[in-house]
């Protein structure tokens, strides 16, 4: 077996279309992510860019991260799991499965979205979800 040094896996928040709210799923890095495993070969996929604010680590270094989330772009069935995240309070309809990643722009490298410090920022998600954001 051969291992790839470039190859790493982060975690993603995933709301497939089907279910009660979001879940939590790995996703292959090489370093541009793999959505193959969640979205359908023949799937065109609209992708949006969530700036988070920047913050600072204990070292006093400068951190800012971005939600990188990927939605169906044709997808016919609402999705249900942003409907119970948003509280069904959101302005935009949401179809399909939509997967969301952290990208930290300093390493430029996508990162755990599931890190109790620097998780995804749920506000800044839910207040795109209701078209608060772009």
């Amino acid at each position: 077996m051969s291992l790839n040094p470039g190859l790493f896996q982060a975690h993603a928040m995933i709301f497939y279309q089907d279910r009660g709210g979001p879940t939590f799923d790995y996703v292959c890095c090489s370093p541009d992510p793999d959505l193959r495993p969640f979205f359908p070969s023949a799937v065109q996929l609209r992708y949006h860019t969530i700036n988070m604010p920047i913050g600072q680590y204990v070292t006093g270094m400068q951190l800012h991260y971005q939600l990188h989330v990927y939605e169906e772009v044709n997808a016919t069935i609402r999705n249900s799991a942003v409907m119970s995240f948003t509280q069904a309070q959101n302005n935009n309809s949401w179809y399909g499965t939509i997967l969301a990643l952290m990208y930290n722009t300093v390493t430029q490298t996508y990162c755990d979205a599931t890190h109790s410090i620097h998780g995804v920022d749920m506000v800044a998600l839910d207040k795109f979800f209701k078209g608060i954001v772009d």
